[in-house]
């Protein structure tokens, strides 16, 4: 069973219509639970990207700047060096 597959039979998440359009499908849980049952799936719009679709769990975060708390600074060097 994939990941994926695994997180939405615990979770509930699932895609609807419009994701089918999606170029994030690939890296999105899609609505929770029971989200389009309560509300419906009307205001659902697939994101498009002016590339190709997202693959890269990362693609948005990869370049982000992060600012790191200096309390967790130590806990960073440990676990980057073990």
């Amino acid at each position: 069973m994939s990941t994926q597959i695994l997180h939405q039979s615990h979770t509930g998440y699932r895609h609807v219509a419009a994701c089918s359009g999606c170029d994030v499908r690939a890296i999105c849980d899609g609505f929770y639970g029971d989200y389009a049952d309560l509300f419906g799936e009307g205001e659902a719009r697939p994101i498009r990207l002016a590339n190709e679709a997202v693959s890269d769990l990362q693609h948005f975060t990869r370049n982000q700047q992060k600012r790191v708390h200096p309390r967790d600074i130590a806990w960073l060097d440990g676990a980057t060096n073990s």
